[in-house]
Order: C-alpha cells, then structure tokens, then sequence
C-alpha cells in the first residue's frame, strides 16, 4: 500500500517525538499550557524538517539497504528514487517556511530584534540534518552529529524566548547540551542494530544516557516551582530507560538493541514531559505525554528504526 510505504519512509511514529520537542521547549518559554499560531507553525516545520532529513538518509543508504533491509519502501521499489527525492525538497522547503511564519514580532530579543530568530535556527538544523546524512554518518561524529540535530531541535521553540538574566540562559543552554548528549549517546549505542552487536559499544553509549540523566534530573530539580511533577517524571524515565539499556548488555543481540532504540527514541517525549513541566507544571507534562499514544499505535504499523 502506498501510504503505508510513505508512512514507513518518514518514520511516521518518530515524527511524534520530533513534536514533543517543539511542545517541551515552547511550554519552558510560555510557563503555561498555551496553544498558539506559532505553536503550530513550529510543530510544522519540526516534523517537515525531521522527515526530510529521514528521506535523506534513506536515499544515502539505498545501496545499504537492498543488501540489509530489501524490504524497505526504496529498496523494494514501493517508492521511487525520483519520488523520494521530490518528496526530501518539498519537506525542506515546507518546514522553513513554517519555521519562518512562527517568529513572533512581539517576542524579540532586546538586541536583534530584526531578527528571524526562529527561521535562522530552523536553517541551522536543516544543515546540521545534511550534514550528518550525507558526511558524518559512517564516521565516529556520527552520534554527535546526530546529537546537535536533536539539539538544535529543541532550540527552536527556545528561539520564541527572552532570557532577561544570565541564569536562566545557562540553565536553558545546560538543557540543551544535556538533551544532545542524551540523543548522541543512544545514537552510539544502537549503530550496531542491524549487524553484530558489540557490549563495549553498548555499555560506552549506555553511560552517556545516565550523565544525560543524570545532568537531566539536576537542572529539574534547580529550576523555579513546580519541580515536583518534573522531578517524578524524571525519575521514571531514568529507572525506565536504565532497565531497558542494561537488559540489552546484559544480553547484547541485534533484537535487544532495536528495542532499547525504540525505547530510548520513545523516551524523547519522556524527555520533553521533564522539561515542559519544570516550568508549566503536570497539565504541560501531560500534554507532551499523549504523544506517546499515537506514537506506540503507529509503531506497530511502522517501524520506528
């Protein structure tokens, strides 16, 4: 079925995390549970830019999944190269011009305030998405690149804010750097899914997870009120994602890994819970969470890896 091929090409299920993103940082900048235009338009340009840059990847690595993965929708001939290639344009060009309608005039930053704060990052992230896809990816700043995309993910709906004091910025910078860690630590961690899987690899890529946790759950608890609901959610993800990852040492195979991945790329909207309720409290929290719902439905539709 062509919309299934489609849906599996984009990674359909991933696109909720790339949400919960945009819905995470934006809640951290509001201090509310506030849907808006610029919302919306910044959800828009994140899931457009995420899937361009799957569609991307996937056009890359053709030749890699006829031998690894035939079954795949450009491998098998579902979709054409022709049509993927059109496909990875249209969504570029899509999610910057979203990025670009979502700068709020009435939010500048005091000293730029000319400034498309939030198309700048948006094309940011799209040559940060083209640069790990067609250089970094087979080399060792793989995960690292992998990692700055997440990162300056997050950023974008940080781009909206106004940070009037030199503490919050270093903790909203601190935030950043630690989600990017957390992203290219598992990213490491799984870059043996399809092949021979080796502990060493998976228990590096594992300790990267926890300091990302780890540094996750000081910033949660040093932020402003209400810290409760996000210290709680943290602690649940850590002890969640801390299972899972040393399940899949302890008994190391391309099956455990692929479910870790799935775990941890799910355990992004856990991620964005933490940080929209450190400052929006439980209902933003809940929020986020609901994205979990279509993205575990979907998943076992299409796959998510």
């Amino acid at each position: 079925m062509k919309l299934k091929a489609y849906c599996e090409l984009v990674r359909l299920p991933n696109l909720f995390t790339a949400a919960a993103d945009i819905l995470a940082g934006y809640f951290f900048i509001v201090q509310e549970v506030h849907l808006s235009a610029s919302l919306l338009l910044l959800v828009g340009a994140s899931c457009s830019l995420y899937a361009a840059g799957i569609v991307i990847n996937d056009l890359r690595d053709i030749e890699i999944d006829r031998r690894e993965r035939p079954e795949r929708p450009l491998p098998s001939g579902r979709i054409g190269r022709p049509a993927a290639v059109r496909l990875a344009a249209a969504l570029c060009a899509l999610g910057l011009i979203c990025a670009t309608l979502a700068w709020s005039p009435t939010q500048p930053l005091k000293v730029f305030e000319s400034v498309n704060f939030t198309a700048l990052t948006a094309v940011g992230l799209l040559a940060a998405i083209l640069l790990y896809d067609l250089v970094l990816k087979e080399t060792a700043l793989g995960p690292i690149g992998m990692g700055l995309c997440r990162a300056l993910n997050l950023t974008l709906p940080l781009a909206l804010g106004r940070f009037g004091d030199e503490a919050t910025f270093r903790h909203v910078a601190a935030m950043v750097i630690a989600f990017g860690i957390f992203v290219a630590s598992f990213t490491h961690f799984g870059r043996d899914e399809a092949g021979t899987v080796g502990r060493r690899r998976l228990v590096i890529g594992f300790f990267g997870i926890v300091v990302a946790l780890l540094a996750l759950g000081v910033l949660t608890a040093s932020a402003g009120e209400p810290t409760a609901p996000a210290v709680i959610l943290w602690m649940a993800l850590a002890v969640h994602l801390g299972r899972v990852g040393l399940r899949a040492i302890r008994r190391p195979s391309p099956g455990m890994v692929r479910y870790a991945m799935k775990t941890f790329i799910f355990g992004i909207i856990g991620w964005g819970a933490v940080i929209g309720a450190t400052t929006a409290g439980l209902p933003a929290a809940g929020v986020i969470l609901c994205l979990l719902i279509p993205a575990i439905v979907v998943g076992r539709w299409v796959y998510s890896t």
